[in-house]
Formats: C-alpha cells, sequence, structure tokens
C-alpha cells in the first residue's frame, strides 16, 4: 500500500496572546530559569509535531487519528499540570489509568472548565475524539471515507484566517505568492480535515502551555488565620485605591481638556457665518460632551466604589478586632 501524500504541516496562530513580558523578569536569574524551562518544553511539543509529521506519510487512517489523539492527550495532561502543584506522586494518581484524569474525555473537560482552552478547542476536541471512536469500534475496513466518519469530519472548521503557512517567501526579488489562510474549503477530503484540526490544536495547546508554565502554583507557606486575611486584602485595596487615584487622574485630564476644546469649539461657532462649517462645529460640540459625560460617570463611579470599600474595610477591622479579643480571653 503506497503512503498517502501528507498535509503540508502549518503553524497556526493561536488566539491566546503571547503574555510574556520582560516584566516577569524582575526577580533575575530563578525567573530567566523558569523561562529557559519553557523553552525547553516548548521544544520538546515540536519534536511531537515533527513525529507526528512522519506518521502521516506512512500510516493508515487509523494510526494517524491514534497517534494524533495520543499526542494531544499528552499535551492536555501537561497544560493541566500546570495548575496544580508539582506532587510527583500525586501527579501520578491523578493522571493515571484510574486516576481522576486519566481519560481523555477528563482531561478535555477540565481544561475547559478551569479556562484553559477556549469553547472553539472544546468542540473540536470533541469532534476528533468522535471520530477517534469511531475508528476504535470498527475492526475492518475502517477509514476516513466512510460515511459516518466523514459526515463528522464535514462539522470541523477552523477560525477564519486562523494560521500561516510554514513557509513564507521572504525574497524580494522574488514575487510572493498570495498566502492561502483557510485551508479547510468546502471540498477539503475528511481526512485533511482532521489533520488540519489536530494541527491547530496542538498550536494552541503549546502556546497556551508557555505561557501557564511561567505561572507556578505553590503549596501555601502559612495558616490563613484572619489577621493574615486582613493585611493581604488591606494590601489589595491599598493597590487597588492607588491605581483608581491613577486613573481618576487620567480621567480629570481628559475631562478638563474636553471642557477646554469645547469652550474653543463655541467661540469658533460665534464667529462663524458659512451654515456647513457651524453643522460641523456644532457636531463636534455634541461628540466632545458626550466623552465628557462619560468621564464624568466614571468619576462618580469611582466615588461609590471608594466609599464601599472603606465601609468593607471598616467592617473586616471591627470583626477582626472582636475575634483577637476572644482569643486573648480564652488564653489559659
Amino acid at each position: 500500500m503506497e503512503p498517502k501524500e501528507p498535509v503540508k504541516a502549518l503553524f497556526f496562530c493561536s488566539q491566546y496572546p503571547f503574555r510574556l513580558s520582560w516584566r516577569k523578569a524582575d526577580k533575575g536569574v530563578a525567573r530567566m530559569t523558569e523561562v529557559n524551562q519553557a523553552w525547553m518544553q516548548r521544544n520538546k511539543h515540536l519534536q511531537y509535531l515533527e513525529e507526528a509529521q512522519k506518521e502521516l506519510e506512512t500510516e493508515s487512517d487509523r494510526g494517524i487519528v491514534l497517534v494524533c489523539l495520543s499526542i494531544l492527550d499528552e499535551l492536555l495532561a501537561e497544560l493541566l499540570k500546570t495548575r496544580f502543584l508539582q506532587d510527583e506522586k500525586l501527579m501520578k494518581d491523578m493522571f493515571g489509568t484510574k486516576g481522576v484524569y486519566g481519560q481523555f474525555d477528563d482531561k478535555v473537560k477540565a481544561c475547559y472548565a478551569i479556562g484553559l482552552i477556549s469553547e472553539l478547542d472544546y468542540n473540536l476536541f470533541a469532534k476528533l475524539q468522535n471520530v477517534r471512536n469511531k475508528f476504535a469500534h470498527r475492526v475492518l475496513d475502517v477509514s476516513f471515507e466512510d460515511p459516518s466518519i466523514r459526515d463528522v469530519c464535514k462539522n470541523i472548521n477552523l477560525p477564519k484566517n486562523a494560521y500561516m503557512p510554514r513557509d513564507i517567501e521572504t525574497d524580494k526579488r522574488i514575487e510572493k505568492p498570495k498566502l492561502e489562510l483557510n485551508p479547510i474549503k468546502k471540498d477539503t477530503p475528511a481526512r485533511e480535515r482532521f489533520i488540519y484540526a489536530f494541527q491547530f490544536l496542538f498550536v494552541e495547546l503549546e502556546n497556551r502551555h508557555f505561557v501557564e508554565i511561567l505561572e507556578k502554583v505553590e503549596k501555601p507557606s502559612e495558616y490563613m488565620t484572619f489577621p493574615l486575611i486582613l493585611e493581604r486584602y488591606e494590601k489589595k485595596w491599598k493597590k487597588n485605591k492607588l491605581e483608581r487615584m491613577e486613573t481618576r487622574q487620567l480621567v480629570n485630564e481628559s475631562l478638563k481638556s474636553s471642557n477646554a476644546t469645547i469652550k474653543k469649539l463655541k467661540k469658533l461657532l460665534l464667529h462663524e457665518k458659512n451654515e456647513e462649517t457651524r453643522k460641523e462645529i456644532e457636531e463636534n460640540i455634541e461628540v466632545v460632551k458626550e466623552h465628557t459625560g462619560i468621564s464624568t460617570k466614571m468619576i462618580v463611579e469611582m466615588d461609590d466604589e471608594d466609599k464601599e470599600s472603606a465601609v468593607l474595610q471598616y467592617q473586616m477591622k471591627t470583626i477582626i478586632s472582636w475575634l483577637q479579643n476572644r482569643i486573648e480571653e480564652s488564653k489559659e
């Protein structure tokens, strides 16, 4: 049996923004070590993709489905683990065949539930899993040409303009061909639709994993006593208050600028005799007034938030103080 023509590997654009900013490296060498580890994981994942590409050249339809889903299963597990404590024994229990995240479907649902994958990803996973189940439950004469499998694959679609080709011509002397940003067409065969979806999800998970690995989950180092809760709340409150003060300053500056603009426009309106120009100036005044109204509303809302926050802080302090007194009274 001759190997089927493989679908060309694609680098899809991820819907998750690349959130790594250099402020994350403020902690020095320790932080850069985490970044290096993330890059090492990224390279390992790209090796998965290369291996998958080799399989596409030689494997049967059933083999392609099993290999692709096996790789996605591994990536889902690694992505989920970024949200857990790095306890080797615990991870082995949770992700073993009998663990709570032992099955492919369990991992997909968990990732979606905690916001690691989008609704679009979740639906794509469901379709690929449906295809895998159809291959798994048939022993003989099963392929992407099977009507039931072909019907499932017909519903596999990707977001518009979701990827960039692997090879993009950069030589200025050569006329550049138009980039095909939407690989799936109405007549795209089922096998290719499946592979395009696999490649898209692979890059989605890989990019998300790179971001999440930098946000390590750490074991709590202290008990959350009420005084500690209050202390942390106060820090957060002060930080929020500072941010609101900065925002308020920007809004006030914008408000002053808008009021000054309105005055200038009104002066122009007094001396302007051309009817069309007058109408245009009046329209501009209305637009600026609308922005002024928005700014004023923002300031009122921030005042209300400050009042509510101050009341809540006072209530918390009162409760904590009462509890501390009762604890002191109870000590032997």
